[in-house]
């Protein structure tokens, strides 16, 4: 089965038309993460008329405190781990070049 959807990213807003309508001739539809706390509306004429054909909708996203509240566990410990360590403060190598 083909693609048919697209998740654009990195802004809500697809503000580029020619981008937009040429991205329509690929996808069945697009979607734009938005939070779900925001009243939100395209600003772009090429993007309402997607909107109000459902080609273009927003993917409402809600932060879900206890998976972030897990997450951060996790990469704490990963942190004071060795390759944590090394993640934060680069060792330095040497220069093959140097004698």
């Amino acid at each position: 089965m083909p693609f048919t959807r697209a998740l654009y990213y990195p802004s809500i807003d697809i503000k580029d038309e020619t981008w937009l309508k040429n991205a329509m001739l690929y996808w069945e539809k697009i979607q734009t993460i938005v939070p779900s706390a925001m009243e939100f509306q395209y600003s772009t004429q090429t993007a309402r008329k997607f909107h109000e054909a459902d080609l273009l909708t927003p993917f409402y996203a809600d932060l879900n405190r206890t998976i972030i509240d897990e997450l951060t566990d996790c990469v704490m410990d990963y942190l004071q781990t060795p390759e944590g360590v090394e993640v934060i403060v680069p060792y330095e190598v040497e220069s093959p070049y140097e004698s």
